[in-house]
C-alpha cells in the first residue's frame, strides 16, 4: 500500500471549515488591538501568508479595506471566488512572506494563526519584519500570533 503526502494548503476550504469557529474571536481580538494599541482609526489592514482569506473576507464584510497575499495559487483563487460570491472587494496578492510589497500602507497587519513559522530562517524572519514595517503607516501595529507546540512534535507538522 502507497500513501501520497497531500498538502492541506491545497484544499482551503477544508481550511477554512477547519478554523471557521476561531474567525469571530480573531476578528474581535484584531479590532480590540487596533482600538487599543493604534493612534487613529483603523481602515486598511494586511495579512501576510492570508491562505484561504478567512479573516480577509470576515473583516471586508465589517467594512476595513483589506490587502492579503499568500504564495499558494489556489488558496488566492478559492478567496477571490469568496469575495466575488459575497460582493466584497480586497487586494489579493501573490507573494513570499520575505519579500513582498504593497501599493499603500496599511493602518495595521496581523499574523494570528503562526504563518511566522514557515520563515525557516533568521534572514527571512527579518525580511518578512523588515517588509511589514515598510508597509505600515507610522503609529500602525502588527499583531503576530506565535502557537507553541510540544517539544517532541515532528518538524514536518503542519498544524
Amino acid at each position: 500500500m502507497s500513501f501520497c503526502q497531500v498538502n492541506w494548503y491545497d484544499y482551503p476550504q477544508y481550511y477554512d471549515l477547519a478554523f471557521r469557529s476561531e474567525t469571530p474571536a480573531e476578528v474581535r481580538f484584531i479590532e480590540a488591538a487596533c482600538g487599543k494599541y493604534c493612534p487613529f482609526a483603523v481602515r486598511r489592514m494586511l495579512e501576510p501568508g492570508c491562505g484561504s482569506g478567512r479573516l480577509i473576507v470576515a473583516l471586508a464584510g465589517r467594512g476595513y479595506e483589506m490587502v492579503g497575499f499568500d504564495c499558494n495559487g489556489r488558496s488566492l483563487d478559492y478567496l477571490r471566488r469568496r469575495l466575488a460570491r459575497r460582493k466584497l472587494r480586497a487586494d489579493v496578492l501573490r507573494a513570499d512572506m520575505p519579500d513582498f510589497r504593497i501599493a499603500r500602507p496599511v493602518d495595521a497587519a496581523f499574523n494570528t494563526w503562526n504563518t511566522f513559522r514557515h520563515l525557516t530562517t533568521e534572514n527571512a524572519a527579518r525580511q518578512h519584519l523588515h517588509c511589514v514595517a515598510q508597509s505600515l503607516r507610522p503609529g500602525g501595529i502588527y499583531i503576530l500570533g506565535f502557537h507553541l507546540l510540544p517539544l517532541d512534535v515532528s518538524e514536518e507538522c503542519m498544524e
